[in-house]
């Protein structure tokens, strides 16, 4: 029976460690990838959308992207007038991803229709003295059709993002139920390692040394983590866009070790409570 105790314990103890591990990581990718709003709030934060009309812009060689090389400011008023439009398109798009994640359809897309703000470019070009032969050139249809096709060559279609994102798509119902669930297995687990020891100081010391070893692993995660996206480099040939994005990706990984550093941090503070408290407990011992 004694063995039998032991045995129960040391595998109770191996489970629980890599249970509380695996927790800390489920929740750090949970907590940017449960919804498209944290990846919204970094790509506003890192001006992805400005950034894709820029590319779009320079992609569509057209008479937009000669006025616009032209003269920073008329580029700025621009870009300005046109990343509403790229903005509502991108946001669909990735709005599309998460629902197709979750199992749902995947019937998205990132097109875009930039036809609405021709007028008022118009306008705005009008305040400038470029050469007529250029200025009269965004009146035409081909202006507005190249420069939605450049959009989409920049940010990539559907089957683009289904193909980036379909490692994680198996993986992604499943994290969202084991945010919950491995909690409860870990109390779970905690629970019976205390009942498999011979005493209950011995129980709640033990379980404290686990909670102090999966503290540590996460905490050592994140650090690595964090010096390997600190020290990741952007391409200097990258474009606007793809460098913008970049920086929303890392941003993204950063926030998630975040989490991870907090849940290592919690769950050691807890362990070293766990492993002193018993020293001041009278012995009970198991019968």
């Amino acid at each position: 029976m004694k063995a039998l105790r032991t045995l129960g314990s040391t595998l109770s103890i191996i489970i629980l460690t890599i249970v509380l591990f695996v927790m800390a990581i489920v929740w750090g990718a949970a907590s940017i990838l449960s919804s498209f709003a944290p990846m919204k709030q970094a790509m506003i934060e890192n001006n992805v959308y400005s950034a894709a009309v820029r590319d779009a812009i320079r992609e569509s060689d057209t008479a937009l992207d000669q006025l616009t090389r032209t003269n920073k400011e008329y580029a700025n008023e621009v870009v300005g007038v046109l990343t509403p439009y790229a903005e509502e398109s991108l946001n669909k798009g990735f709005d599309g991803i998460f629902v197709w994640l979750g199992g749902g359809s995947d019937d998205f897309t990132f097109t875009v229709d930039f036809t609405p703000a021709r007028q008022e470019i118009i306008e705005i070009t009008g305040n400038y003295n470029f050469q007529p032969a250029l200025t009269q050139q965004l009146q035409s249809d081909t202006v507005w059709t190249k420069l939605a096709a450049g959009f989409e060559s920049t940010v990539g279609g559907s089957d683009d993002a289904k193909s980036q994102f379909q490692p994680i798509k198996p993986f992604y119902p499943m994290m969202m139920v084991l945010v919950w669930v491995l909690p409860l297995v870990a109390l779970g687990l905690i629970a019976l390692i205390i009942w498999l020891a011979p005493a209950l100081r011995n129980g709640i010391r033990r379980s404290g040394i686990v909670l102090i070893v999966a503290g540590a692993l996460s905490l050592a995660l994140s650090i690595f983590g964090t010096w390997a996206i600190g020290n990741a480099s952007i391409s200097p040939f990258a474009t606007a866009g793809r460098a913008a994005f970049l920086r929303t990706m890392f941003d993204l990984g950063a926030s998630a070790l975040s989490v991870v550093l907090w849940t290592g941090i919690i769950m050691t503070v807890i362990g070293i409570a766990a492993v002193v408290v018993p020293a001041f407990m009278k012995r009970l011992p198991r019968k």
